[in-house]
C-alpha cells in the first residue's frame, strides 16, 4: 500500500515556517551590527566608597578600536616634533665662533666615534629600538636650554641602530679590550683655502653627511655652526675634497690587500 502524498495546506505551512525562520535570522543579524545600548544597573551608593559611574570606562565599538587610545597610557602625547626646530635668517646674530669653541666641538665630535667616518655612538640609553622613536627627536632636531638633539645629516632609515650603537650598553655586561693595530682617519679640522679669504673646502666626505645644516646649522653645536646658515646651496661655495669623495679604483684595492696580508692579490 502506497503512502498518500501530503496534502496541498501542509507544503503551504512548511513555506511559511521557513520564512519566517529566514525572516527573523536576518533582523537578528542586522539588529546586532548596531551600536548596543548601555544599561546602567543600580548598585552600591557612592556613600559606601563604591565608585560611580562616571568613574567607569566605557566600553568601545568594535568599529573604533583601531582609533581609540586605550590602557594605562591613553593619556599620554609626545609633543617633541611640535617644538620648533633651530632656524637661521639673514636677520639673526652671526654666532661668534673662535678657535677653542670649535676644538671642543670637535674633541666631542671624535668622542663618539671609534675612528673619523664612522657612525657616533648613542650617548644615552635606547629603550624603543625603532626609527620611529629615534626620529621623533632626531628628525628635524631641536635645541631646549643645554639639551641639543641633532638633525640627522642624511636620509631615514629603518633600523637606526644597525649603524648606531650605545656608547655604554648596560645591557652587554663587561666588555673585554682586545689590542690592536688598526688605525682610523684622522679627525677633520679645517678646510684647506686657495687664497685667504676664499671658501674653505669641506674637510671631510659627504657620503652620509647630505644635510650641511644638521652640523652646521643653527641647531650644531656652537664651534660647528656657520656663520651664514640662510643660504641655499652650500656646494656652490664650499668644494668638496678630491680625496676623500672619490670613487676607490681598483689600486687601492690591491693597496689595502697588500698592507692587509703583505703580498698582492
Amino acid at each position: 500500500m502506497n503512502a498518500q502524498p501530503p496534502s496541498f495546506s501542509a507544503h503551504r505551512l512548511a513555506h511559511l515556517l521557513c520564512a519566517v525562520v529566514v525572516g527573523a535570522a536576518g533582523i537578528g543579524y542586522v539588529v546586532g551590527l548596531r551600536q548596543p545600548v548601555r544599561i546602567q544597573r543600580a548598585g552600591p551608593s557612592e556613600s559606601a566608597g563604591a565608585a560611580s559611574t562616571s568613574d567607569v570606562i566605557p566600553s568601545t565599538h568594535y568599529a573604533a578600536i583601531t582609533d581609540t587610545t586605550a590602557w594605562p597610557n591613553r593619556s599620554f602625547a609626545t609633543r617633541v616634533r611640535g617644538l620648533p626646530a633651530p632656524t637661521a635668517t639673514p636677520d639673526a646674530p652671526a654666532p661668534v665662533v673662535d678657535a677653542s669653541a670649535r676644538d671642543a666641538a670637535l674633541r666631542a665630535r671624535a668622542s663618539r666615534r671609534a675612528y673619523a667616518g664612522a657612525p657616533p655612538t648613542i650617548p644615552h640609553a635606547v629603550d624603543a629600538r625603532s626609527a620611529a622613536a629615534c626620529m621623533a627627536c632626531h628628525g628635524d632636531g631641536f635645541v631646549v636650554g643645554s639639551v641639543r638633539a641633532p638633525k640627522i645629516p642624511h636620509a631615514a632609515f629603518s633600523n637606526c641602530t644597525q649603524c648606531h650603537v650605545e656608547s655604554a650598553a648596560s645591557a652587554l655586561g663587561g666588555t673585554t679590550a682586545v689590542a690592536t693595530s688598526f688605525t682610523g682617519l684622522e679627525s677633520p679640522t679645517s678646510g684647506e683655502r686657495a687664497w685667504p679669504g676664499a671658501p674653505p673646502t669641506i674637510p671631510h666626505s659627504t657620503w652620509m653627511r647630505s644635510d650641511c645644516l644638521a652640523c652646521h646649522g643653527a641647531g650644531g653645536a656652537l664651534g660647528l655652526r656657520s656663520t651664514h646658515a640662510w643660504r641655499q646651496n652650500c656646494l656652490q661655495c664650499h668644494a668638496t675634497s678630491w680625496q676623500l669623495d672619490r670613487r676607490p679604483t681598483a689600486g687601492d684595492a690591491a693597496m689595502f690587500w697588500s698592507d692587509v696580508n703583505g703580498e698582492q692579490p
